[in-house]
């Protein structure tokens, strides 16, 4: 339902496509009214920074061998 709402808002659709991603989702996203999103947004986020460096640690294994 929340992404309904989400698509359906038209001032939201305006300041997403005026903002970069991560902005938008600190900025014009709120908590209160989409937490599910919200949420999700912040764990893709945080998922994608721990598979950067997993994927350094494992360059640097691979150069000390």
């Amino acid at each position: 339902m929340e992404c309904i709402e989400l698509q359906s808002d038209i001032q939201l659709k305006e300041k997403f496509n005026r903002s970069s991603l991560l902005d938008f989702y600190k900025l014009y996203l709120p908590k209160e009214t989409y937490p599910v999103l919200h949420d999700h947004a912040l764990f893709m986020f945080s998922l994608f920074g721990s598979t950067y460096i997993c994927e350094q640690l494992f360059s640097r294994m691979k150069n000390t061998e």
